[in-house]
């Protein structure tokens, strides 16, 4: 009785719609579910960074933003980064008002200043070259950190190796069922991959520049995920 509550869980029963003047086929099946993690050093970061300037004027804070830009793309150069894994990511110009009280008693508005900023994002593809790259970038006048991120350059042979460990999770997962309910797997009905292998990202919060000089990066692992489910055909 324990083992037909069981099986009557673990096994599911599909039917098979046979066209009109057949018989409905009933298929006992289960589907078991392996998740595939490979982890190894990246080879690759990207950072995203940005320069901002505030001045009385916007003409004012506009020059001085795009001074202190070239200045950052110039420090980049002996760093030899290709023009594809540079890319100016946001340009942005706002107003900055204050509160004042009038005669009346009435609160009004007034603008105060303006403030210029510039996002740009930089893969660096020699991992030994990202701390003086951020040290020169800081230097020559970027002054907000907006995230770094480890990844791989050529993520897909870690993702088969995911995949592969996946499925053989799956596998060893529905033998050890088989095994313990004494029924014999039977074709493979279905297979369905989840995730997408997003590696995991290293993400650190917005900051000044200025105070991470001289900052050390450790990259560590990053893991690439996915998963599998595969539906098995129960024979008796």
């Amino acid at each position: 009785m324990r083992f037909r509550k069981i099986t009557a869980v673990m096994f599911g029963i599909v039917m098979l719609a046979q066209s009109p003047g057949y018989a409905t086929e009933f298929i006992p099946q289960f589907s078991v579910t392996g998740i595939g993690r490979i982890a190894e050093a990246p080879d690759m970061a990207t950072i995203t960074l940005g320069v901002t300037q505030e001045s009385e004027t916007a003409a004012d804070a506009l020059t001085r933003m795009t001074n202190s830009s070239a200045a950052v793309f110039d420090r980049l150069s002996p760093f030899a980064i290709e023009a594809r894994d540079m890319q100016t990511s946001q340009l942005s110009m706002a107003p900055q008002w204050s509160r004042y009280k009038l005669r009346s008693g009435a609160e009004a508005r007034k603008i105060t200043s303006y403030v210029a900023s510039n996002l740009l994002t930089i893969r660096v593809r020699d991992l030994d070259k990202l701390g003086p790259i951020m040290d020169a970038v800081a230097d020559a006048g970027a002054n907000t950190f907006h995230g770094l991120r480890f990844e791989f350059s050529d993520p897909e042979p870690l993702m088969e190796k995911a995949r592969e460990a996946a499925m053989l999770e799956a596998l060893r997962r529905a033998k050890v069922i088989a095994a313990t309910t004494g029924v014999e797997l039977g074709r493979v009905l279905s297979m369905h991959e989840s995730g997408g292998g997003e590696p995991r990202q290293q993400m650190m919060a917005e900051a000044e520049m200025s105070s991470r000089r001289a900052m050390p990066v450790a990259a560590g692992e990053v893991s690439m995920n996915t998963s599998f489910t595969i539906t098995y055909e129960v024979l008796n």
